[in-house]
């Protein structure tokens, strides 16, 4: 599971319930009942589309990490660690990169 993923999930959400709140004034606004449907699933529509955008450009790399950024294919900058946002569908975390020094043990040679 990717780091980040709840907060990801918990500014999907509240994107999510703060649409439906508006699809519902929308609809009770309305005086008609076919508009007030279609009024409110073209709010829930776009309450959608801007909480997948929102929950996309969140991302958080580990102390130990850095992030490697694209920006439309071409190298944008380093960034971590922490909480950063990227640009939805024009930037991209390509890689992330891990510093930490691993030591590795071996047998002195015997000659």
């Amino acid at each position: 599971m990717p780091a980040g993923s709840g907060i990801r999930f918990t500014v999907w959400l509240l994107t999510v319930c703060v649409g439906a709140a508006l699809a519902l004034a929308a609809y009770a606004a309305t005086t008609t009942i076919v508009t007030g449907i279609a009024l409110a699933a073209l709010v829930s529509i776009v309450s959608l589309a801007v909480a997948f955008s929102l929950a996309y450009a969140i991302s958080i790399v580990n102390q130990w990490q850095r992030a490697i950024v694209l920006r439309l294919g071409k190298f944008s900058s380093v960034r971590g660690p922490g909480l950063f946002f990227i640009t939805p569908f024009a930037e991209t975390v390509a890689y992330i990169i891990d510093l930490r020094t691993i030591a590795t043990p071996f047998a002195q040679s015997k000659l």
